[in-house]
Parts: C-alpha cells; sequence; structure tokens
C-alpha cells in the first residue's frame, strides 16, 4: 500500500498517484499552494542579550531584582536588597531594594507577575510606602502591564511605574547610550522633531510653583523600525476553489532588541502551536494606555532626515543605539506578517458512496507574495523629576507630540477613579510643609502670610474659621483647647484672661463683653447674664 489521500483519508494502490481514486483530489504539489508551514527564522542571541540578564518579560522576571538593583546601581545610587522597615505604625514592612543617593531614599517593589498587574499589588506598596512616612519616593516595577486603574492609583500616590520595556531602556542609557554634555551639539538621523523643549515640558500650573525645583531631566531617543508591508495572494484549493488574501499595516520593532510592538497572533488557526520569540507585546499591551500612545507616536509623526540639537544646561540627552539591523528587523516581520495571515479554508470532496465531504486545508503565506519596506526612527522622550521639599515627582512625555505618559503630579490624591466614572482634579498648589500636591479644593492658604497648605498642616481659628499655618495661631484657647489666630486673642476686660474673641459674651445692663465666668445670671422668671459690676450696683 502506498499511502492514504490527505483529503479524504482513502487508501491508494499506485506509489506515486498523481490524483486521488476518490475525492479527485490533486496529489502533486501545487506551485501556488504551500502546504508546509515554514518555521518562522531562528532569532539570534542580539547585543540586549548579552548585555542585560534577559531581554523579555520572562527573563527579566527570574531576575528582576538583581535587574533593577545593577540599574541604580550604574546611576550613582547604593542599593540594598530584602530592607526589613519598621514604619510609623511600629509595622515591619519588607522593601525589595532600597536605593540611596545624596539623601534620596527610594523603595523599590518588583513584582514578577506574568499576568496583569491590578490596583491590589499597587495599593498594598502605597501602604508601605505611607508607613516609612516622609522623604521616601516609591518605584513599582512589573514584568507585565498594570490594569488602567492601577496606573491612574499610582500615580495618584506618586509611585513611577517602569515596565520591562522602560528597564530595557535605562539600562542601554547606562550601558550603551551616548550621553552628550551641556553645550554639546548632537547630529540625529531619520528622527522625530523635538516640539515640545525643556521649558514647556518642566512648566507648572501651579500657585506657588516656585516651591518646586527641578532634581533632574532627561531626553532619550529611542530608536524603532517601522515595516510597512502589503500581502496579495490567489490560490486555489484541492477543489479549485478561487481564495485570495489581502492585508497590509505596519509592524513596529523596538530597535534595541528586535521585538515587535504589534499585538500577537494567538489562537487563529488550529495549527499555530507556538508564539513568535520577537513578540514582546500581550493582551494587556492592548489595554494599557501608555502603550498605545507609545505606537501612535511611532506611526503617526514624520521623522527629519537629519538635524541637530544643541543641549542645554538644565538637562541631558541620551542617545540610545540600534543594536538590530534592518535587515533582522525585516526578517522579525515577516515571520509577524506570515503568521498573522494564515488562513484556514473550507472545501467540498466526493467521500464514500458519493457523499459530499468537507475539508480544511491550511494555508501559509509565501514571502514572495509579501512587499516590505523598512525605515528607522528616532522617537524622543522627556523624563522629569521635580522636587517639592524632599519629595519626589516624576513626569514623563514624549517630545514631539507632547503626549503625556505619567505625570504624577497632575491629578490631586484625593480623586480616583471608579470603574468608567473619571474623578479626576488638576492640582492647583503644593503643601509648603510636606511637599505633597492637591487640587484647590484639599489645599488652603495661610489668611495672614499666604502660605500655601494641605488640609493635614492648616489650620482653622476656633474663632474666625480662617485658616492658617502654625505660626500663625499663636495660641490655644483654654476655655475650649481650639487653636486662635492672632485677630482672634483678647483678653477678659473682668478677669484679664486670654480667650478667644468668639467667647465673650455682652453683659445685658452696660453691655460690655466678658468671658463666661465673668457674668452672673439673676432673675427669677427670665435669667438675665449680667457682669458682676452691674451686679454690685443693683445691690
Amino acid at each position: 500500500m502506498a499511502g492514504v489521500c490527505p483529503v479524504c483519508g482513502a487508501h491508494l494502490e499506485l506509489e506515486k498517484p498523481k490524483f486521488c481514486p476518490e475525492c479527485g483530489s490533486r496529489l502533486s504539489p501545487q506551485p501556488e499552494i504551500q502546504v508546509d508551514r515554514p518555521e518562522p527564522a531562528p532569532i539570534q542571541p542580539d547585543q540586549v542579550e548579552k548585555s542585560i540578564p534577559g531581554s523579555d518579560a520572562c527573563s527579566i522576571g527570574a531576575k528582576l531584582e538583581d535587574v533593577v538593583a545593577e540599574i541604580f546601581q550604574k546611576d550613582g545610587y547604593a542599593t540594598q536588597r530584602r530592607v526589613t522597615i519598621t514604619g510609623r505604625g511600629n509595622y515591619p514592612g519588607e522593601i525589595d531594594i532600597v536605593a540611596e543617593r545624596n539623601g534620596e531614599k527610594i523603595a523599590i517593589e518588583c513584582k514578577n507577575l506574568t499576568k496583569t498587574v491590578g490596583i491590589m499589588e499597587v495599593r498594598d506598596f502605597a501602604q508601605k510606602l505611607e508607613e516609612l512616612g516622609p522623604g521616601w519616593r516609591g518605584v513599582f516595577i512589573a514584568c507585565n502591564d498594570l490594569t488602567p486603574e492601577a496606573d491612574d492609583f499610582a500615580a495618584s500616590r506618586n509611585i513611577e511605574v517602569l515596565d520591562p520595556g522602560e528597564i530595557k531602556e535605562k539600562w542601554f542609557a547606562l550601558s550603551m547610550g551616548r550621553t552628550g554634555l551641556p553645550g554639546e551639539t548632537i547630529r540625529l538621523e531619520y528622527a522625530l522633531p523635538v516640539v515640545v523643549d525643556y521649558e514647556t515640558v518642566t512648566f507648572l500650573n501651579l500657585v506657588n510653583k516656585d516651591k518646586v525645583q527641578v532634581r533632574d531631566a532627561k531626553l532619550v531617543f529611542h530608536p524603532y523600525y517601522r515595516v510597512r508591508y502589503t500581502y496579495h495572494a490567489t490560490i486555489n484549493d484541492p477543489a479549485m476553489n478561487v481564495h485570495t488574501f489581502d492585508d497590509k499595516g505596519i509592524v513596529i520593532l523596538d530597535a534595541l532588541d528586535g521585538k515587535i510592538l504589534n499585538p500577537p497572533v494567538v489562537g487563529k488557526t488550529k495549527a499555530i502551536g507556538k508564539a513568535l520569540k520577537n513578540i514582546v507585546s500581550s493582551v494587556a499591551h492592548e489595554e494599557n494606555t501608555r502603550f498605545q500612545k507609545l505606537l501612535q507616536e511611532i506611526c503617526k509623526e514624520t521623522p527629519v532626515r537629519e538635524y541637530t540639537i544643541t543641549i542645554g544646561k538644565d538637562y541631558r540627552i541620551v542617545r540610545l543605539m540600534a543594536e538590530t539591523t534592518p535587515g533582522d528587523a525585516e526578517k522579525f516581520a515577516l515571520d509577524y506578517i506570515v503568521e498573522k495571515n494564515i488562513h484556514s479554508v473550507e472545501f467540498e470532496v466526493n467521500g464514500l458512496a458519493g457523499r459530499k465531504e468537507t475539508k480544511k486545508r491550511e494555508f501559509v503565506p509565501r514571502r514572495e507574495d509579501i512587499t516590505c519596506t523598512t525605515d528607522a526612527v528616532l522617537v524622543p522622550k522627556w523624563t522629569v523629576h521635580f522636587d517639592v521639599l524632599g519629595f519626589v515627582y516624576t513626569r514623563e512625555a514624549f517630545a514631539c507630540s507632547g503626549e503625556l505618559l505619567e505625570d504624577t503630579l497632575e491629578n490631586c490624591p484625593l480623586h480616583a477613579k471608579f470603574g468608567s466614572l473619571a474623578v479626576k482634579k488638576k492640582t492647583g498648589a503644593v503643601c509648603e510643609v510636606c511637599g505633597r500636591a492637591y487640587c484647590r479644593e484639599h489645599i488652603l492658604s495661610c489668611s495672614s502670610c499666604g502660605k500655601w497648605l494641605c488640609e493635614n498642616h492648616a489650620v482653622s481659628c476656633s474663632a474666625c474659621g480662617r485658616d492658617f499655618c502654625s505660626r500663625h495661631t499663636p495660641m490655644i484657647c483654654p476655655l475650649c483647647s481650639k487653636p486662635l489666630c492672632g485677630g482672634c486673642v483678647t483678653a477678659c476686660p473682668g478677669c484679664g484672661r486670654t480667650i478667644g474673641a468668639n467667647h465673650l459674651i455682652a453683659c445685658e445692663e452696660c453691655g460690655q463683653k466678658f468671658c463666661p465666668d465673668c457674668l452672673i445670671k439673676e432673675g427669677v422668671i427670665r435669667k438675665k447674664r449680667i457682669c458682676r459690676n452691674c451686679s454690685e450696683e443693683r445691690k
């Protein structure tokens, strides 16, 4: 027996028949049908994998704390691992990494999770930071994306979030990036123009912005590849039905390691047994606002063929060099396009006893049917840290479109996002005691000196109700034990005791005001409050 028909399963008597005797299917190879599915081109170890211990989410996750600690060490921080710190509530808590430099203290939380990170993990870390007290900055690092709610919550609690892409970018910036010095001119090719300059990205719409200092600012040029493609194929199935397939689009790759940023191809056909190794995105990426903004920046903005930029005295410029060649990028993109355009078609054949049977055949695109054009683009991004009395805020924005990626100074932390209902309010001022930023609803101004204070550090006068700083609420009223401003402190004319003006009561005889202890109640039916002088005159 020579074999069986791959379409209907009938036994073949001849050794190499051209047609099946049962269903009539052609058994010899047809040039327009690629039956055997090609294996993706092997991904060679690139510079990323040589320099960083793992360049994808899973491999980074296995050694996440090692990588993060080394990144901060390269940036001049002294780091400690697995530090147990007893907070203000006398409860010990473990911090994955503590980084310190010039008095700055950073608590770093590393989450090696393969699933999307929810708000619970970020809330737990925010509680740790609250226990640590003032003077600490929080950095949350995860091997996967955060949900939009978790991202919003982190920003509202002034927690800087770093995903694997940013970890990789920081590694390259410190290890292989070219950092220019102030006053130096850098020549750039195929880079998006810097429309948002230093003054614009550091602008603050706060009433007391003079209290905010720029701790550091950095403009990073990150290389990407855009592979534009068109695919067209016309093929015949074994029943000689004609099928036409068309597709076009853009494949985005990170030029640092050749990873594809487009959504992964999952479950398209039954024959898909494994995902491409160079796909970095996930389902969570499709919901991640930051990731979507990155794709829009790369696809919609037009790079300039060549221009120069002079580094200002207030910031650094880091240019990351591509570690993946355009040729390799196109090969990786072709793997993705082929995987994306595998189609399974159905056709009918004659089965046993003349019955029609439905069969399926998987068609895999031929690479010669795909036309690609690859171009490089440098994407500039600002990263700025603001300092308010040791309280550090983070702002990240694309330098071309100005699109914000992260701004922990933007929204008041006392407003949150509940489901689809966004309850956000812009910050209006920073507290000049603790450095935290709040909206005008939750921050107050001292009625005496104009100092801006949060509700925890503002003092309301018990007499006039106005808000003051601690300096201009000089005493506590001895009658009610509540604060008094200088304008409401008065002396009782009867006993000379200093009290709040709101406690003075007028004598119903002479009209002069006294403290309650200097008034006497007289009368049988109607009680009157009179001072001691008026009472003695009656006698």
